[in-house]
């Protein structure tokens, strides 16, 4: 029961780590003098089996605000769809204000797909970004006077998931703020949690000089992890957290149980590559939380454990409201939304460990399928 005990205190204690360092991350988005120089960048963008995204996206980046001292280029890689996708991003780019580029990945997987378009990059900057996202009209000046003003050379900034208020989206949108949240306050911390490739901006030259994504180019997941993880390696000066309404990203949550768990073991099939370092200790802890929540359900099943005594309910509950805290103003919910909010987090253990034991079970034991291509876990 002690070890239950403790391992709550933990993560109650890491969500405080985790909302400070959000509200760090909030106040550091002060621009300094923008350089005068160009600050031309390129927008690459990988698409496979995106036929019904595609319209949405292009015609969110249709809307976008032109940078006044920056010429974008967008490139899009397609990843040898099976649908219609190629044709209808065609159709769609009918009329782009931008100059594009749509190529043919030279290999296969969306990190090949990366690399093969920033293969093409002739610009300092790079951005990223998936198919199945809508970008904020003030998304490219942004990036254009956050480029001009910072010393560092990879912005990571945030992304949102969109919900029509039915359960099953609001409680994976609010499990995504809280992602969110934790990673960027992890790395206003000074520690890599995570990142979003869907909204991500760096430098073809950090780019190559930490290896590209060559290290773990046979993986389905983590080419955005993995990167600002030998880019903070490298120098954690040359990382920097850009939380601003202005490049806030939006995707689709997912649609049922199956493409969340599909999900769910395409993100995690990454950790067998993972090093771990006790300066990471508040990235283990929610894992570590969650796996013993998980192991207390048999042993309140099947032997005299007193699940409510062992307070994990309690713990998850008061440490997922601290760091709700810490993000609730920046997504700016209602006072009618965060009331439904707080009442999701009530039931947020239940939904996680619904969607965590069939994901464990396939990352040890299955595979995987993802846009149309099967993986191992």
């Amino acid at each position: 029961m002690f070890l239950f005990q403790l391992i709550g205190v933990a993560y109650i204690s890491v969500m405080i780590y985790f909302a400070i360092g959000m509200r760090k991350a909030l106040k550091n988005n002060q621009f300094n003098k923008v350089t005068q120089l160009p600050l031309d960048f390129t927008v690459v963008i990988p698409f496979r089996n995106e036929e019904s995204t595609l319209p949405t996206l292009v015609h969110s980046l249709k809307m976008l605000d032109k940078p006044s001292h920056s010429k974008v280029m967008f490139i899009f890689i397609d990843d040898h769809s099976e649908d219609n996708s190629k044709s209808k991003l065609d159709l769609e780019l009918n009329g782009f204000p931008f100059e594009y580029e749509v190529l043919q990945n030279d290999g296969e997987g969306k990190k090949r797909a990366l690399q093969t378009g920033i293969n093409h990059v002739q610009t300092k900057w790079i951005v990223t970004t998936d198919a199945d996202v809508e970008c904020p009209k003030t998304w490219l000046t942004a990036i254009a006077q956050k480029i001009g003003s910072t010393q560092s050379e990879m912005l990571v900034m945030p992304i949102e998931l969109k919900s029509q208020n039915s359960f099953f989206e609001d409680i994976q949108k609010l499990e995504s703020s809280a992602l969110v949240s934790m990673s960027m306050g992890s790395l206003a911390n000074g520690v890599v949690f995570s990142a979003n490739g869907a909204n991500l901006a760096f430098t073809k030259n950090i780019f190559m000089r930490v290896g590209a994504y060559t290290p773990e180019m046979q993986l389905a997941s983590g080419d955005d992890e993995f990167l600002l993880k030998r880019v903070h390696n490298l120098n954690p000066d040359l990382v920097e957290v850009f939380m601003t309404h202005d490049v806030l990203i939006k995707t689709d949550a997912c649609q049922s149980l199956t493409q969340l768990i599909s999900q769910r073991t395409r993100w995690i099939s990454k950790v067998k590559t993972a090093k771990f370092s006790w300066n990471q200790l508040p990235v283990i802890i929610p894992s570590l939380f969650m796996l013993f929540l998980i192991v207390s359900i048999p042993l309140a099943l099947f032997f005299p454990f007193n699940w409510i005594k062992s307070g994990l309910l309690l713990d998850k509950w008061i440490g997922d409201v601290i760091l709700f805290s810490s993000f609730a103003s920046f997504f700016k919910y209602s006072f009618k939304k965060n009331i439904r909010l707080l009442g999701l987090i009530a039931v947020m253990p239940f939904y996680q460990v619904i969607y965590m034991i069939p994901v464990l079970y396939q990352k040890f034991f299955g595979e995987f399928t993802w846009k149309g291509r099967t993986y191992e876990a």
